[in-house]
């Protein structure tokens, strides 16, 4: 589901075969709160720095977080940001424990 956008990018005849046998296999709440989960404050500041930090040039998004409590955060700022109308490329960056974290998904397809 994540690397077809809910099936909206990219799906291929064999990504819809494969979701239809999981489909009624999958624990569906479980689903929902992995795809919804609660936030706690940080991930707002995160967010919020996110969104001060943002450059976009022409169909290009960069956001760099800075310093980040968990490299999750770079992961989930990319897919959020990525969802701008005007970006076709998004990238996050991010330093967690002294490494540079680095994530941008899959150039949207128009």
């Amino acid at each position: 589901m994540t690397d077809t956008g809910d099936m909206r990018r990219d799906a291929s005849s064999e990504d819809l075969e494969c979701y239809k046998i999981l489909f009624d296999k999958i624990d569906h709440r479980l689903l929902a709160e992995i795809e919804h989960p609660d936030r706690d404050v940080e991930f707002f500041k995160v967010l919020y720095r996110a969104a001060q930090s943002m450059v976009i040039f022409e169909k290009v998004g960069y956001i760099h977080l800075g310093q980040v409590s968990s490299p999750d955060f770079v992961g989930e700022m990319v897919d959020l940001f990525h969802s701008l109308e005007s970006n076709e490329i998004t990238i996050c960056s991010g330093i967690f424990k002294k490494k540079h974290f680095l994530f941008n998904p899959v150039k949207k397809s128009r």
